[in-house]
């Protein structure tokens, strides 16, 4: 099992994981402005 967890991610993930980290960081970024956007995720 350790050997699964140490093994490094598909670029496909490292790509969605920094695309969703992004949209979260602009979205509460923009509400601690008062932006009362709505975040949709699917």
């Amino acid at each position: 099992m350790k050997e699964r967890l140490d093994a490094p991610l598909p670029e496909s993930a490292v790509r969605k994981l920094g695309d969703e980290l992004r949209l979260l960081h602009t979205y509460h970024s923009n509400a601690i402005e008062g932006n009362t956007a709505i975040l949709l995720l699917f």
